[in-house]
């Protein structure tokens, strides 16, 4: 009958992709400054720490072109991968779920917009994001999963070519500019150990001098 669709037909952009955001950075400066003062609680921790995980989560998703169908969530939460139009469907077709009797589907091109401009792509930061995303879980006490958020937060996107760092892993996670971003780790970062902050400062500057930012934020020593 006009009007009926197959089972297997996709309804394209409904409900619609979602990705979790970045960071507000104002839950990170309340954390830093409790633990700063040794009453950092453990729920505190946990609630930046699942902020980030699901953040990276998304990253790790949008940088193996996989999605999550929102039509199957909570119930079934299976990852599935898109064909780029290279090769594959036109960015205009619809990619269905594999799921049996869901009828959601997905085009490349709407895909991509829903996450393009968004710092969703991890880039060569994606191991960081990897190391983070199957390591927090797994951690049960609260100074080893502070101890992981700081490293995540304080990782670089490499160049393992050069052996140098081309940008902050905190950009993808936190919110604001990366100069913004910058400046807030300088911040958060007076409390950490001397030769953590020490090494943290001369990536800090090497990734400056690559970038070419005599404008970017004083390192202070």
């Amino acid at each position: 009958m006009k009007g009926l669709r197959s089972p297997r037909q996709p309804s394209v952009g409904r409900p619609r992709i979602r990705w979790a955001p970045r960071l507000d950075p104002r839950r990170l400066r309340r954390l830093y400054a409790q633990e700063a003062r040794g009453l950092a609680p453990a729920a505190l921790i946990d609630d930046v720490g699942l902020a980030l995980l699901l953040r990276c989560e998304s990253i790790l998703l949008v940088s193996a072109r996989k999605v999550r169908c929102p039509a199957c969530e909570p119930e079934r939460t299976t990852d599935y991968a898109l064909r780029p139009p290279d090769g594959g469907p036109s960015p205009g077709a619809a990619q269905p779920c594999p799921h049996d009797g869901c009828d959601w589907g997905v085009t490349w091109r709407e895909y991509h917009a829903s996450w393009s401009k968004r710092h969703l792509f991890g880039g060569k930061a994606v191991t960081a994001f990897r190391t983070f995303a199957e390591s927090f879980p797994r951690a049960r006490e609260p100074r080893r999963r502070l101890l992981l958020i700081d490293q995540v937060l304080h990782s670089f996107h490499w160049d393992l070519r050069a052996g140098a760092p081309n940008r902050l892993a905190a950009n993808n996670l936190v919110e604001g500019s990366h100069r913004q971003v910058l400046e807030l780790l300088e911040e958060l970062g007076r409390e950490r150990h001397a030769t953590q902050r020490s090494r943290w400062r001369r990536d800090v500057a090497r990734m400056l001098h690559r970038r070419g930012a005599g404008s970017g934020p004083r390192v202070h020593r």
